[in-house]
């Protein structure tokens, strides 16, 4: 429906609120350094670029979030940047929450009152922080896997939550189940690994009463895994979904009976999952045009980011294309 492109980076991941839509993009050989890309939606056809936000020395921005008054950006260099966003097109920086020292978080997740960083250096954890008072985050607890130094390639990626557990993308570590209820005191209940895990996405949710996820990884062959997570302890595989081994997947959006998948250059792919060990491919959109500038510059390339809010819309992020609207099924 609606295209906007990037004036910097390469785009990666994209959060609507306000009626504006945030898309942070990473630093790029060829497209630049990265930032935070501010359209606004009032006209869903014509997407407006508003406002971008860099700053020196600081471009690689992964991941970015919104609550209340509230914009939280992931930073390679200083951890999560906060903005308030109290004027939806123009995001005022307030901090940031590395604490003075240098912290790499790399993705972000807010559910209610709670926001989940996931920092990949340099201990490799997850931090909880309370946003009841969305542009004060007060942090909780921390919460470092034991696979960590003992599985080389373990590191947290990404995470979901479902009511006080969260679900951890641990990369070679599998898909890590802990139990938030107290975030001063986290408790690992179990992990589903696979060999040569590369657990980079998943979202979870309750299907006739079993508690469900749907994973992806991100790598050579990697695609998505249906799992029954109904003893943590014991995960079982029931169900997969698999395109050719070339493209693999980055993001999901779950939004009641269907799976929305960022699928690199597969596009964007819409599955039917009302019975979750028989996904239903429904729709797709190839966001991926060889005729496109800098196209084959990275592995990274095509449908990256993705939201469904719920107001209509999906909202993808393609690496040089910048945002892509598209209708909701």
């Amino acid at each position: 429906m609606g295209e906007g492109g990037l004036q910097s980076g390469r785009g990666v991941d994209v959060f609507v609120a306000k009626g504006h839509a945030y898309v942070v993009s990473i630093d790029d050989y060829f497209m630049g350094p990265g930032g935070l890309h501010v359209y606004d939606l009032q006209d869903r056809k014509a997407p407006r670029l508003v406002k971008l936000i860099q700053f020196p020395e600081e471009s690689y921005w992964n991941g970015v979030w919104a609550k209340d008054d509230a914009l939280y950006v992931a930073s390679a260099d200083r951890g999560v940047l906060v903005f308030d966003i109290t004027q939806p097109a123009d995001p005022r920086f307030l901090r940031d929450l590395s604490g003075g020292s240098r912290s790499n978080v790399h993705t972000l997740f807010v559910d209610g009152s709670r926001l989940y960083a996931m920092a990949v250096g340099p201990a490799g954890e997850v931090h909880a922080y309370d946003v009841n008072n969305a542009r004060e985050p007060v942090l909780l607890g921390r919460y470092l896997d034991p696979s960590i130094g003992t599985e080389p390639g373990s590191y947290p990626h990404d995470a979901t939550t479902l009511n006080s557990t969260l679900f951890i993308s641990h990369w070679r570590a599998g898909l890590v189940i802990v139990d938030m209820s107290d975030p001063a005191s986290p408790k690992r209940l179990g992990a589903y690994k696979y060999p040569r895990a590369s657990s980079h996405t998943s979202r979870v949710a309750y299907f006739h009463n079993n508690r469900i996820a749907f994973e992806a990884g991100e790598d050579w062959g990697a695609h998505l895994r249906v799992l029954n997570l109904n003893d943590p302890a014991n995960p079982t595989l029931i169900g997969e979904y698999r395109l050719p081994g070339w493209a693999s997947i980055h993001n999901l959006e779950l939004k009641g009976n269907r799976l929305y998948i960022a699928h690199y250059q597969h596009g964007v792919r819409v599955l039917d999952v009302s019975i979750p060990k028989s996904p239903r491919e429904i729709a797709y959109f190839n966001t991926w045009r060889a005729t496109d500038p800098l196209r084959g510059t990275s592995s990274w390339d095509g449908a990256i980011g993705i939201r469904v809010p719920g107001d209509g819309y999906v909202y993808t992020v393609d690496g040089v294309r910048g945002l892509l609207i598209l209708p909701e099924l």
